[in-house]
């Protein structure tokens, strides 16, 4: 079998804010920047697009 077109593509998207204490699940608004830094960071190392939801 023969792939016609274009290949697919990884794309990564930021966080962003979202409600705080949901249930027994515990996130702060205050984490996304972090979450988005490191996840940033490891996407360019690997060369793979980000869609920025965060900073949009």
């Amino acid at each position: 079998m023969q792939h016609i077109g274009s290949s697919p593509r990884l794309i990564s998207a930021t966080t962003t804010l979202g409600p705080e204490n949901i249930g027994s699940i515990v996130r702060l608004q205050s984490d996304a920047p972090k979450y988005n830094e490191t996840a940033i960071r490891v996407m360019k190392k690997h060369k793979v697009a980000i869609n920025d939801f965060y900073t949009s």
